[in-house]
């Protein structure tokens, strides 16, 4: 996520709006990509979010997801059990020094369509 005038807030720091969308995108990527390997029609969608800032984002932020394995799994859950699957991921907000500036815990819903 740039740290441009419209991601600034007046703190002179990063919006956490801004880096909350960043977050969410960089969690969906694997979400999608788990469910795109299903070849199954299963409805996504956000339950829950927790955030934890703990440095000022005053620079570029770049977000990675390691939870792909995670998500397949709890995709793969989904269509064995025909319920309604929660998945927690987590997501690391890290600035141009390379300093976590935020942590973001969001958790996506699995639900297969019939």
């Amino acid at each position: 996520m740039r740290y441009s005038w419209i991601t600034k807030n007046p703190f002179q720091s990063m919006y956490f709006a801004a880096q909350s969308m960043a977050a969410e995108f960089s969690t969906a990527v694997l979400a999608i990509q788990a469910i795109e390997k299903s070849n199954k029609n299963i409805a996504m969608i956000i339950t829950g979010l927790k955030a934890e800032f703990s440095k000022k984002a005053t620079s570029k932020v770049s977000f990675t997801c390691n939870d792909g394995q995670k998500y397949i799994d709890g995709v793969v859950q989904c269509i064995k059990s025909g319920e309604a699957i929660e998945i927690e991921g987590r997501t690391e907000g890290v600035d141009i020094n390379g300093q976590v500036v935020s942590v973001f815990y969001i958790t996506w819903s699995f639900k297969e369509r019939t």
